[in-house]
């Protein structure tokens, strides 16, 4: 979820060595989290060496990413 934030909040696109510097992160997890936004349906690409996307999120795709984000109990 932060790195789709700080895609979706950048205009211009962030860069993958930007997102590991910004979350603290290695390379190799930006990418796992990338296939795994991608796998949900988030067109999010790497355009002019910068992570960009490539079209809008629908509000369903945004319930559907904090179901699996988070654990809501029913308690």
């Amino acid at each position: 979820m932060e790195i789709l934030a700080l895609v979706e909040y950048s205009p211009n696109g962030v860069a993958k060595a930007d997102i590991c510097e910004i979350l603290g992160i290695e390379v190799a997890t930006v990418n796992r989290e990338l296939s795994a936004l991608r796998s949900y349906g988030i067109a999010i690409h790497g355009v002019g060496g910068k992570c960009r996307l490539v079209a809008p999120i629908a509000p369903g795709q945004y319930v559907a990413l904090l179901e699996k984000y988070i654990y809501v109990s029913n308690y």
